[in-house]
């Protein structure tokens, strides 16, 4: 069997064939489809709440061409805590 990826990672410890790019240093990369998650996983490194941490990432990030507020960034959150609280 072969596999594919979109990041290769040095860390990695499968052999992939397939590949787009491959990262030879440590690197958060945010996908469209687990924005949430990521969001909650640099939050949480931080500490304290997550909300507040979060709208603080977002900040420093500049992030501000994605128009969230900050009622969608908590209710995403918020769903995305509860999900990985239940797994």
């Amino acid at each position: 069997m072969k596999t594919a990826i979109v990041h290769y990672k040095f860390t990695s410890s499968f052999t992939l064939y397939y590949y787009v790019e491959k990262l030879d240093k440590w690197v958060w990369i945010f996908y469209p489809w687990s924005f949430s998650e990521t969001l909650n996983g640099l939050a949480r490194q931080r500490g304290g709440e997550v909300i507040e941490a979060t709208i603080n990432v977002l900040r420093e990030l500049n992030a501000s061409e994605l128009n969230l507020d900050r009622h969608r960034v908590k209710s995403s959150l918020t769903r995305c805590i509860e999900k990985t609280s239940r797994a």
